[in-house]
């Protein structure tokens, strides 16, 4: 195979031809490694598009991905149980099982709620609880894009939807301007495209737009499978620093 050809003018008219590389699955790991430290280390706007930009290009690749993940490797993640649905009947929510921690920004964030209303401290505690309504899954990539990593109710007492890695990772490269122009749903819109722009505007976690943070999750955990990054390091790292 013949790689591509970049042909200009050199000194005294001599032509000068030039092979370029192939971008490679290699390279795209190291452009979202550093990806990942730009969002960890300030946290701009931009720094969010590009890393979910780079993720959607990840998504593509399929099992490819397994020639440069570590043999064996595999991601402690969360879901949550059938449990949670009848203890929280009432309120709204959003949920994201945050395991194991994420860092960023300086700041170590472990699971997230938010309800629609306020509860009592004893009902507040039964639905937060780890031992009782999130179960514990190893992924290996085989099984990663197609888990579940964000949980949905949008009205009181009805359905919790729940949104893929996959599915997250296109649609907020799609819809929230990282890969597309910015879309405002319509009534020909989806149900995650409208919900993912919801969560966009009305929540943020240190100044980071729900769906934006979802993706930084992802892309931690995919380094972390890669040997790039090790969350009980950085934590270490972090505490020996403040």
């Amino acid at each position: 195979m013949f790689g591509i050809l970049n042909v200009r003018s050199g000194f005294n008219g001599i032509l000068i031809i030039k092979l370029e590389k192939m971008i490679t699955l290699k390279n795209q790991l190291i452009r979202l490694k550093e990806n990942h430290d730009r969002c960890n280390n300030s946290g701009e706007l931009n720094d969010f598009l590009d890393l979910v930009h780079t993720l959607r290009i990840f998504s593509d690749y399929g099992d490819k991905i397994n020639d440069v993940i570590l043999k064996d490797a595999k991601i402690e993640t969360e879901s949550i149980s059938k449990e949670l649905n009848k203890i929280t009947k009432k309120p709204a929510f959003v949920i994201l099982p945050i395991k194991p921690s994420i860092l960023i920004k300086k700041t170590i964030i472990g699971n997230f709620f938010w309800l629609s209303e306020a509860l009592p401290n004893e009902e507040m505690a039964r639905i937060t609880s780890p031992k009782h309504n999130f179960h514990k899954r190893n992924y290996t990539f085989d099984g990663f894009w197609g888990s579940q990593i964000l949980y949905i109710r949008e009205n009181v007492g009805g359905e919790i939807k729940s949104i893929n890695r996959l599915e997250l990772v296109k649609r907020t490269s799609n819809t929230l301007g990282a890969s597309h122009i910015f879309k405002t749903p319509d009534n020909d819109s989806n149900d995650v495209d409208r919900i993912l722009y919801d969560l966009y505007r009305l929540i943020k976690i240190v100044d980071i737009p729900l769906p934006f943070l979802c993706c930084y999750k992802i892309a931690q955990e995919i380094l972390t499978m890669c040997g790039l990054f090790d969350i009980e390091k950085e934590k270490l790292n972090f505490n020996n620093t403040q």
